[in-house]
Formats: structure tokens, sequence, C-alpha cells
């Protein structure tokens, strides 16, 4: 058994991107390695003193030895696109999959503490101011000349980031360890490896369609704003406290102009309904959403659309991609179908449909 937590950098930030762009930015590395091998000492292997160890590529390589991460996704693919290390899946194990199986969620710290686990088992939130250091490009002034700082620029800050490093893995195990005495069938650990591969495979996502509807509704958006700056006289309808107060001298009774207030208001026939309406379309347009798909979305990304058995009319539906190492970026989207057209689609086609009635037996 390995068990692992990596330190890298990038030029882009992780939580735009998503972990797929991240790894394969051209400025993407790997900087260090905590690692304990079975229930030996804890070791710490950085890029820049040395090769990386060959006793944990062996261990990584083999798919009969079990390999724990805290959300180990990560670990694969910096693994892979990092170092040049192919791992297989079979062995992989995620102490974030085992946690949230146990009704924890979120961050490495926030199931520490949801855990209660003692502080020296727990992350350490210096990390944050670390890795705000180390982890991405600095902004550069005449009191601060690096772009990117490291051993050299900050050698006390380098040592405790090695330390913070170190007690990542501590905090990963003692989660681990906590959970694990109440073990889950060793066929969900075979589910978790088939999820993997089936998310590393993903579906198509067409890029030309995703910029066109980037574009469209970009020039919708553009065209709303503007009718709603002729009826307002408003420099930026969008901004929600000029709107506002712009509506309440219409008449408008409410505190806020959130979606299902405007609702409300609209009920009310007011002298400003139109731009209520005007608000909800642009509301509507999929300029972010589709921006955001563009730019986190690989070679080898997929998307899919959650919940179609349940698609009803005027409700949301989720929007998931998926990363070849099996992380998820999920965002709302709206459809337009009416009741009759949900019955086509479910049917297959309105041709269905027609065939049905037409032979009810």
């Amino acid at each position: 058994m390995i068990s692992l937590d990596f330190e890298t950098y990038c030029d882009i930030d992780i939580r735009k991107v998503g972990l797929d762009a991240y790894t394969a930015h051209p400025s993407f590395e790997v900087m260090m390695m905590a690692y304990r091998l079975d229930d030996g000492p804890l070791q710490h292997w950085q890029a820049h003193q040395g090769p990386f160890p060959e006793e944990a590529r062996e261990r990584l390589l083999d798919p009969g030895q079990e390999k724990w991460a805290y959300n180990s996704a990560f670990e694969r693919r910096a693994l892979l696109c990092g170092l040049g290390i192919e791992t297989p899946v079979e062995g992989w194990r995620c102490s974030m999959a085992l946690a949230y199986m146990r009704g924890f969620t979120g961050s490495l710290g926030a199931v520490g503490e949801q855990m209660l686990l003692p502080q020296d088992q727990q992350k350490q939130k210096v990390g944050a101011r670390l890795i705000r250091k180390f982890c991405m490009p600095q902004r550069i002034t005449r009191n601060q000349p690096h772009r990117r700082r490291d051993w050299n620029t900050d050698p006390d800050d380098w040592e405790l980031f090695g330390e913070y490093n170190r007690t990542d893995v501590f905090a990963e195990e003692a989660i681990r360890d906590r959970i694990i005495n109440y073990p889950i069938p060793e066929d969900e650990w075979l589910l978790y490896e088939l999820d993997q591969k089936v998310n590393d495979r993903g579906m198509p996502f067409d890029r030309v369609f995703a910029t066109n509807v980037a574009r469209m509704s970009e020039a919708r958006r553009d065209e709303l704003l503007d009718r709603m700056r002729a009826l307002t006289g408003l420099e930026n309808p969008n901004s929600q406290a000029e709107l506002l107060r712009w509506l309440r001298t219409q008449g408008y009774p409410f505190e806020d102009i959130r979606e299902n207030t405007v609702k409300r208001a609209l009920a009310l026939n007011l002298p400003c309904a139109e731009v209520l309406r005007l608000r909800q379309w642009s509301g509507k347009t999929a300029t972010k959403k589709a921006a955001t798909a563009l730019l986190s979305a690989g070679q080898d990304d997929r998307i899919s659309v959650l919940g179609l058995a349940h698609l009803t009319p005027d409700q949301p539906v989720t929007c998931r991609i998926t990363k070849p190492d099996r992380t998820t970026i999920d965002f709302t989207g709206t459809h337009t179908f009416s009741p009759e057209q949900i019955e086509w689609f479910k049917a297959g086609s309105a041709l269905n449909i027609i065939r049905q009635q037409m032979n009810p037996s």
C-alpha cells in the first residue's frame, strides 16, 4: 500500500478551468510528494532535489497495490501529466469517496473537522497562505520582483510548505483509518474503479456548437440590455442596485429582484413589467454557461445532461462536464421543451407518439 499527497504549480487556476485543463497546461508541474509505504515512516520527495523515488513508482504501477489519496483523481492525473507515470486505475482508493459514502462532505479540512479529529491529525490552516505563495504565479511589484516563488526566494516558508505537505498525508490517513472500521463491500471499490474508467471515456463535446451558443447568447443579451437602457434610462441596467432603485420609482413593492420575487411582481401587472420580463430573459441567456464549458472542456472531456427521465416543463436541468480523470464540473441549464415536446422526447420522436395513437393495441 502507498499513501500519497502532491503539491503542484500551474499558471492557471484549477478552480476556474478544472483538473484536466490545469494538469494539461504547459506550466503544470509536480513540486513535491509526501508518501508512506505500508506502515513505514513518512517520506518526502522534492522534484528539484532528485528523481522520483523508484520504490514509490513500483507501488503506483502495480495494480495489486492499494494507492490511497484524498480525491485520488488529482494524484492520478498529476502522475500522468506532471511526471509521465501512467498508473492503472485498479488499486486506486480515495479517502474522499470513502468519507462521502459515510455521509461526510467537503474538503480534506472540512471532513477532518466534521469527524472531530485531534488537531494534529487535521489539515493545517497555514496551507492556504503557502499555496497562494508557491502554487500559483505572483503579481510583480516594486517590492516583489518574483513571478514565481520557491525554495530560493523563501527558504523558511518552503520548509514549512514541505511540512504542510507531510501533514496532509497524516490528515488523509486519519480520515481513512477512522472510517475503515466501518467496512464497505469490496464490490464498491470495483464500482469505483469502473466509475473512473467510464468517466475517463466520457462523451463528445461539440466545441463549434458551444462557441456559436456563446456568440449568439452574447448578442441576444446585448439586445435585451439595450432595450432595458432605453426603457429605464440607466447606464447599467444589469446592476441589481441601480435597477432596484429604478423599479421602486415604478411602484415595485419588494426589497430584492431575485427570481421568485420577480415572478410575484409580474403577477401584479406593474408599469415596470416589461423591464422585469427583459431581466428574466437576459438571465436565461447561456453566455456564462457556454464560456465555462469552453474554458474547462479538454480534448477528451465529456458532457451529459442528468435526470432526463424526469424532465419537467420550466424546471432547470443539471449539466455535467466529466474529465478523463473522473473529476466533474456541474452547472445548471434551462430547456424550452413544452409538455408535448417532452413526451415526444421520451418516446424517441413525435412519429412514435403518432404511431402509438394510430395503433393503440
